[in-house]
């Protein structure tokens, strides 16, 4: 059942209201430049711990919160959602916390002493070398696509590059005489750097296809706008 929207609230909020509180918090992500899907997934924990406590007569004063309130919330999105989303909410609210008593909002966070709930292992689903060899045969022959798609896949394939990684590479990230693609990626969500990523020697990926693949793939312009 999906989270309801808090209620509205008439007139002014008062001080210390987990809403009022959520604006203040959100311009503080803005201004130190977090990624908009950050600052929604952040704002949004705030917001739906209101929720939870107009609708379960909890406190709505981020003050008069205590830990089994956060911990009530928590695995009330445990048993709505997926571990994973509840413990991005956990994240969201550590950080909201953390920031209330750094801004002089609050003298403790009701979170102290609080574990984020554990996240049971996912292990991915390897494709299937048969269903591999279907992909790549939709992807023969000598037009612009079909060796555009054959390179991205085994790219993808043999190096275990992300999709983003992948679509942001450029004609010079790849070295064909050394066999490396470059990748750029985040670090720990502060920055990026440029990794060396070395197919097998056996891969087609940067060497059977040919240079010739390899600049119509990538191109100057970065291959994701050259063609669907």
């Amino acid at each position: 059942m999906p989270d309801a929207q808090p209620a509205p609230v008439v007139g002014p909020l008062p001080p210390g209201h987990l809403l009022a509180l959520n604006r203040s918090f959100r311009r503080t992500l803005e201004a130190e430049n977090k990624s908009p899907r950050t600052i929604e997934a952040y704002t949004d924990a705030v917001r739906l711990l209101a929720t939870y406590c107009q609708a379960h007569g909890r406190p709505i004063l981020a003050g008069e919160l205590r830990r089994q309130h956060i911990q009530e919330f928590i695995a009330d999105q445990l048993a709505r959602w997926k571990p994973t989303t509840a413990h991005n909410r956990y994240r969201g609210l550590h950080a909201f916390f953390k920031w209330a008593v750094a801004e002089g909002d609050l003298a403790a966070s009701p979170m102290d002493g609080m574990r984020p709930p554990q996240l049971p292992e996912q292990p991915v689903t390897v494709v299937r070398a048969e269903y591999l060899t279907r992909l790549l045969k939709t992807c023969e022959g000598r037009d612009f696509t079909s060796r555009r798609d054959t390179a991205v896949i085994l790219l993808l394939v043999d190096t275990g590059m992300r999709r983003a990684e992948c679509v942001g590479m450029t004609l010079d990230d790849v070295d064909l005489d050394q066999r490396i693609v470059w990748v750029l990626g985040k670090v720990g969500g502060r920055g990026h750097c440029r990794s060396a990523v070395r197919p097998p020697r056996h891969s087609t990926a940067t060497c059977g296809l040919g240079r010739a693949i390899v600049w119509a793939t990538f191109g100057t312009c970065g291959w994701a706008a050259m063609g669907p």
